[in-house]
């Protein structure tokens, strides 16, 4: 096998984590599988995006400034949300509170419907999952600034003292509540930035030490494959520290991912193919559009198990026609522009 060389290769064992981790969430929200995992998805995405993002900025912290690299993320992100947020919209424009809430990518921040005008209430029912777009999007505007700004070592330093900060916390009790509790109610800090910053600074951490990972696949596999079956057993017996233990299991399944392309074997080859690639790649689409088909959805074939079943199996290949056309005549036309790329 080919010597890997650190920051400098493509992880293509992540578009098959991209695409389960997506395929969880659009499965659990069409009523097709209900399998609970939807939040360890969600934790997965925030690590996957820690990773990516800052091996992103290792890589090309000398061809790209501060400024370059976030128009760059920015014309990624926001116009496939801004077009998702146009249509919902569209469709319900009296709930325009909502909407203004996640085109500023605040929605994360949600304070009692008391608190909002007569006849308003503060999240739009097509873009109740935007709270992790507005997570990621605060993500945005604070890491790279620290990476850029600070150097190497001293981002390092603040995301490992962050992430033993929150972690210790959520240990000790004075998150658990914070942490815990306000993630299954309807208030102010619900899916705050402080406990969801967390798995994101796991992933940038991953990415410092990219070159030790690749080295040790083998052990790195091990150590993910251990550490998501712990969690997983752990999570199942005892209710505390639920978050905390998602995250482990988030950790876990990275770990295996990155073990498994630091590795010459034939997992390897069955991840690396064109399917979980192309899902990969379209799983912000995914995420982003299946909420919106769901809510708009008026076809179905009667109330029995197995009418409902193909119900949301349709509208899982609803999601999929979605977000591809959307990726292939919207996204990626505009990442071609931002690029330099011919778009004939």
């Amino acid at each position: 096998m080919k010597e890997l060389k650190p920051y400098s290769s493509y992880i293509t064992t992540f578009d098959a984590v991209r695409c389960f981790a997506a395929g969880a969430v659009v499965l659990d929200h069409s009523d097709v599988l209900r399998c609970n995992l939807t939040q360890v998805a969600m934790k997965t995405f925030f690590i996957l995006s820690g990773t990516l993002i800052t091996r992103r900025m290792i890589h090309g912290r000398d061809k790209y400034t501060l400024g370059q690299f976030m128009s760059r993320r920015a014309i990624r992100i926001i116009p496939a949300n801004f077009l998702m947020i146009a249509v919902a919209f569209w469709r319900l424009p009296q709930l325009w509170l909502g909407a203004l809430m996640s085109v500023l990518y605040v929605s994360n921040l949600r304070p009692p419907n008391a608190w909002a005008p007569t006849g308003q209430v503060w999240m739009h029912p097509y873009m109740s999952h935007t709270w992790s777009l507005s997570v990621e999007e605060a993500y945005y505007c604070i890491w790279p600034f620290l990476f850029y700004k600070l150097g190497f070592r001293k981002a390092l330093a603040i995301a490992v003292g962050y992430l033993v900060l929150v972690w210790s916390m959520l240990l000790l009790g004075p998150l658990t509540f914070f942490g815990e509790e306000l993630l299954r109610n309807d208030n102010f800090l619900d899916h705050s930035c402080m406990v969801c910053f967390a798995p994101l600074a796991i992933g940038c951490i991953l990415a410092f030490i990219d070159p030790f990972l690749i080295k040790h696949g083998w052990k790195v596999l091990l150590c993910g494959a251990v550490l998501a079956t712990w969690a997983t057993a752990i999570t199942t017996t005892v209710l505390a520290h639920q978050t905390l233990l998602m995250n482990v299991q988030a950790l876990g399944i990275i770990l295996m991912a990155h073990g498994i392309w630091s590795t010459d074997t034939w997992i390897r080859v069955a991840l690396d193919n064109p399917v979980f690639r192309g899902l990969g790649t379209i799983s912000y689409g995914l995420y982003l559009y299946n909420i919106m088909i769901l809510g708009n959805w008026t076809i179905g074939w009667g109330d029995s198990a197995t009418s409902i079943t193909i119900t949301g199996w349709t509208m899982v290949a609803a999601t999929v026609l979605i977000a591809t056309a959307s990726y292939l005549w919207f996204e990626k036309p505009l990442l071609n522009l931002r690029d330099g790329k011919k778009t004939a």
